[in-house]
């Protein structure tokens, strides 16, 4: 009903930095990640009773993170949208996951502020209902990190973790 939060959804701050009088679209990310993941929390204990609460944690972090969620946006096209700056088209930044899953979080978000939550999961589950039942048959299988300390810690090893570089946000 209301274009402008669309508009405003699909605003990356590159975008803002050159052009200062646009918002950007970080507090609707923020927005839209927690809707995302209520939805998908409230489904999966609506529908996955055997899960317990491990189980259900890691169903939800294989289905709401940037890969899966930069996948759903390249499946709408949502990256063709995105109002991003000069530097960040001419680097390919439509498709990159960071900016695709940000925009597709911001997008949750402008549902949500529109419509109300039943309508933003309506449109979560279509989006994310089939990965989940998926997952949610053998939750944690795919999460190699848990799975090596789980591993480790069955013989007495705690691994020691190293941050050899930094990255992009």
């Amino acid at each position: 009903a209301d274009p402008g939060l669309l508009e405003a959804a699909l605003v990356h701050r590159s975008y803002t930095s050159e052009h200062p009088s646009v918002a950007d679209n970080e507090r609707m990310e923020f927005l839209g990640d927690a809707v995302l993941q209520l939805a998908v929390t409230d489904y999966l204990f609506a529908n996955h009773p055997g899960l317990d609460e491990g189980e259900m944690a890691k169903v939800r972090a294989a289905c709401v993170n940037r890969a899966t969620l930069a996948d759903i946006a390249r499946e709408l096209g949502l990256g063709s949208h995105l109002r991003i700056g000069l530097g960040e088209t001419q680097s390919g930044g439509q498709d990159k996951d960071s900016i695709l899953a940000d925009g597709m979080e911001a997008v949750l978000a402008a549902v949500y502020l529109d419509s109300g939550y039943p309508t933003v999961r309506d449109v979560v589950l279509r989006l994310w209902q089939d990965l989940v039942d998926q997952k949610a048959f053998a939750p944690g299988k795919r999460d190699y990190k848990t799975r090596l300390q789980e591993v480790l810690a069955a013989i007495g090893i705690q691994p020691r973790y190293e941050v050899v570089g930094d990255g992009p946000d």
